[in-house]
């Protein structure tokens, strides 16, 4: 199959090199036809007998088609360029896989590859990562990417299923161009955190990463429903060992990056403020109030804990614990052992205290986490990561 491959793409590259200059704006046939030129080579490559590789191929194929159906003769050349690229990928891996092969596995793998090469070739700001995709997520596409939003189906990392992730621009208060990536995991727990941000910083290549969403708060802290949580650090609180006496905790701490943490002590009340007065102007689902930031210490354990005076027990092995939640050590960790230089926040709001929970304010704790990492990252940007 990989011989056929090999005939294949040596075809679209004849395709390709027509000059995408020739191609004006408005030339919609004359892409459409490069398109069903390409289509059609590949084609004549599916009707051989390797069927499960060869609807792989074609899919892979097809997602390429929809990138090229575009108006603008700039963004047309762009693709140029990835297909090109993706074209000696290919020809490239086809030396790292034996020709005879018959590991159907084998041959998907290369596919899934060239997709994930195809993705790495636009680096990003910000990746958005949330435990939710309902608020959290849907929080993050109102405040962060509205207008602007694009959703992909795509692999990410080495992950052999394909994820759906959300893509858009955000402009920052001197006129730079944020561009983001969000999106939610699976299920909650750090498991499928730690893998979900390990796979995407590896296809995206953030300069910052971000979590926010929902969590407890610790009341004897003086944390309310709604505050926010900026966590300067977070512990694992169910970590440890069991002995004759009992459970004695040895947690695991990673931190967020103390300019994140600086900036969001200097400018987050002016940026709640700023908030509330969008809110009293627009309808808005955020209950209004005005939250207290918090840039203590988070609890993160593996259990949902609904039970009075648990937080209190976990602060007993750090007593500026503030807040619980079930992921957010596994994102600062992770991003932390792949590249340190990432920035890391994480922003949650408070929607409970861990005992006799309820969803009547999850909604709004969500929204008010989202809406301040967007203002937040709007005014600070340029100080985290120099953006020209």
């Amino acid at each position: 199959m990989i011989v056929k491959i090999e005939s294949v793409m040596k075809e679209i590259v004849n395709i390709v090199k027509l000059d995408a200059g020739e191609l004006k704006t408005n030339d919609i046939r004359g892409k459409n036809n490069l398109l069903l030129r390409g289509q059609s080579c590949l084609r004549n490559f599916l009707t051989s007998h390797d069927k499960n590789s060869k609807l792989d191929m074609f899919e892979s194929f097809e997602l390429l088609s929809d990138h090229l159906a575009i108006e603008h003769v700039e963004s047309f050349e762009y693709q140029l360029v990835a297909l090109r690229k993706l074209i000696e990928d290919v020809k490239n891996n086809e030396n790292e896989v034996d020709s005879k092969s018959k590991d159907v596995a084998t041959k998907e793998s290369l596919v899934r590859h060239c997709e994930r090469k195809e993705k790495q070739l636009e680096n990003i700001d910000v990746l958005i990562v949330c435990a939710l995709s309902s608020p959290e997520l849907e929080m993050v596409l109102r405040q962060f990417l509205a207008g602007t939003c694009v959703n992909h189906n795509s692999y990410i990392g080495s992950s052999r299923e394909k994820r759906t992730y959300y893509s858009g621009d955000l402009l920052s208060k001197k006129g730079a161009v944020i561009k983001a990536v969000a999106l939610s995991q699976s299920r909650m727990g750090m498991v499928d955190t730690a893998a979900l941000v390990t796979g995407s910083i590896i296809t995206f290549n953030p300069k910052i990463i971000a979590m926010t969403g929902v969590c407890a708060g610790r009341l004897d802290a003086n944390v309310e429903k709604l505050d926010l949580i900026a966590a300067s650090s977070v512990l694992t609180h169910d970590t440890g060992k069991y002995t004759e006496n009992g459970f004695e905790p040895e947690p695991y701490v990673s931190k967020a990056s103390e300019l994140a943490i600086q900036r969001i002590e200097a400018v987050g009340a002016t940026l709640i403020k700023s908030i509330i007065t969008e809110m009293d102007k627009t309808p808005c689902p955020i209950k209004i109030v005005t939250p207290k930031i918090h840039t203590g210490i988070m609890a993160c354990g593996s259990s949902v804990i609904n039970r009075g005076g648990m937080l209190n027990d976990i602060a007993k092995t750090n007593r500026k614990v503030v807040g619980l939640d079930m992921e957010s050590y596994a994102m600062l960790r992770a991003a932390e052992l792949i590249d340190n230089d990432i920035i890391r926040i994480v922003v949650k709001g408070v929607m409970d205290h861990s005992q006799g929970k309820a969803d009547d304010v999850k909604e709004s704790a969500a929204s008010w986490s989202a809406s301040f990492l967007t203002r937040f990252l709007e005014s600070e940007i340029e100080a985290l990561i120099g953006h020209e």
